[in-house]
């Protein structure tokens, strides 16, 4: 029984210090074009980013990153092949949090001259 509390604090405390968030919209292409090799990237600082950069499948955008739980700036980027990337800067603890997504909308991309 004497574990039972300890096992509580540990637990309270992951919850408490996780650097989760959602990202959700969708992503199509100002010409109605099909989006290939499409990437969904967070910039920020080295040390706060903990995961997942890499590819996504349009048109919808739903995706989970972890990052230091503190208020730093950061920056996401969404690209596909042949178009303008799109970048969405934001701060964890103001514009997201476990509870709080980065809700994107409907994000058009243009073409590449």
């Amino acid at each position: 029984m004497r574990t039972f509390p300890i096992l509580l604090t540990a637990c309270l405390a992951a919850v408490a210090c996780d650097g989760g968030f959602r990202v959700r919209g969708t992503i199509v292409a100002k010409d109605d074009s099909p989006l290939t090799n499409c990437n969904i990237d967070l910039k920020g600082p080295p040390d706060a980013l903990i995961c997942c950069n890499g590819p996504m499948t349009p048109p919808k955008i739903d995706t989970i990153f972890t990052v230091a739980p503190t208020t730093m700036a950061y920056k996401l980027t969404l690209a596909c092949a042949g178009f303008v990337p799109a970048e969405y800067p934001f701060k964890y603890g103001v514009n997201v949090s476990p509870s709080k997504p980065l809700e994107l909308g409907v994000v058009t991309l243009q073409p590449a001259q």
